[in-house]
């Protein structure tokens, strides 16, 4: 079977909520790719990447996502991509950075827009939480969302 073949088995098995399956598709599609210009790879590391956050393995999710960016780092989803994997791993700053790229490539994209703005309120209240960590109420004021809820795809 060829590249795009696998990678569309892959986006098939996504769709239908079979991740773990499709990061096997996905990683046959890279393994098989000989020339990752002709069939934009990117594509298929950033599908990758988001099967990893859906079951949440995040790490690997960013790995991906960082390879996709690295391939093309004119692709504005690429770098939102990237910085949900780094707003999941609670990488603030790093992540705005992804979002502040996102928005020099693409001035509409509202997406990072919200994460921006998001991201940056959730840091305040961080910075804002070790004033009143004596309080002994039990709240660590760290913020443990699932990631899955915050996926800009």
């Amino acid at each position: 079977m060829t590249v795009v073949g696998v990678k569309q088995e892959g986006d098939d098995l996504y769709k239908q909520g079979k991740y773990a399956d499709a990061i096997l598709k996905y990683t046959s599609a890279i393994e098989k790719c000989t020339n990752p210009a002709a069939y934009d790879i990117h594509l298929t590391y950033s599908n990758r990447s988001a099967c990893y956050m859906h079951l949440n393995i995040l790490d690997k999710a960013l790995d991906d996502a960082s390879i996709c960016v690295a391939l093309k780092p004119t692709w504005a989803k690429g770098h939102s991509r990237k910085g949900a994997c780094l707003a999941a791993l609670n990488r603030n700053q790093e992540a705005i950075e992804c979002y502040e790229r996102v928005l020099q490539l693409d001035r509409s994209n509202t997406e990072a827009t919200n994460a921006i703005s998001r991201l940056s309120r959730s840091q305040s209240s961080q910075n804002a939480s070790p004033r009143s960590a004596n309080n002994d109420s039990g709240n660590s004021g760290s913020s443990t969302a699932n990631p899955s809820s915050s996926f800009d795809w």
